[in-house]
């Protein structure tokens, strides 16, 4: 007798679980005393926390957050001994979509350049290299996925 009322309070107590979870309460959390949608309050954290790590940028614009705007990546802080194959697909992988190379064509034969060795990366015609480090304000930015990107090198 002593089981199957133990079992009866598990059956009742599982309904009432399913009916909570049933009802459009149980989709919802408590955010300083109002309620709130689980998936809202989600997005809200992520937006917050994508304005407080970019707070500094002059670069934040709403569009950028709604948009998932990209950094550069610092494996291309510095630019000795990395090609422009290396700098482009790492830009790629940031998430960057028009990136363009320019050989300069003006190795020959005896010079001491290495093929392939960056002679400027510029975004939005604004040069971001100096002494082959990338600036560090160029890191302080947020650009859109799309801005233009043209990476000179030294080639045969």
């Amino acid at each position: 007798s002593s089981d199957l009322a133990t079992v009866e309070r598990l059956i009742a107590s599982r309904r009432m679980l399913k009916d909570y979870y049933n009802t459009p309460e149980s989709v919802y959390t408590v955010v300083e005393g109002q309620k709130m949608h689980q998936t809202d309050k989600l997005f809200m954290d992520t937006v917050v926390d994508t304005i407080q790590e970019h707070i500094e940028s002059e670069n934040l614009r709403m569009e950028l957050i709604a948009e998932g705007g990209c950094e550069l990546p610092h494996s291309i802080r510095h630019l000795e001994n990395k090609t422009h194959t290396e700098i482009a697909a790492a830009l790629r992988r940031a998430g960057f979509t028009d990136i363009k190379t320019v050989n300069l064509h003006d190795i020959k034969i005896g010079w001491l350049t290495k093929p392939g060795k960056i002679e400027s990366i510029q975004i939005e015609g604004q040069d971001i290299v100096a002494e082959e480090q990338v600036i560090k304000d160029a890191y302080q930015m947020i650009y859109e996925p799309n801005v233009s990107i043209v990476i000179t090198y030294h080639g045969k």
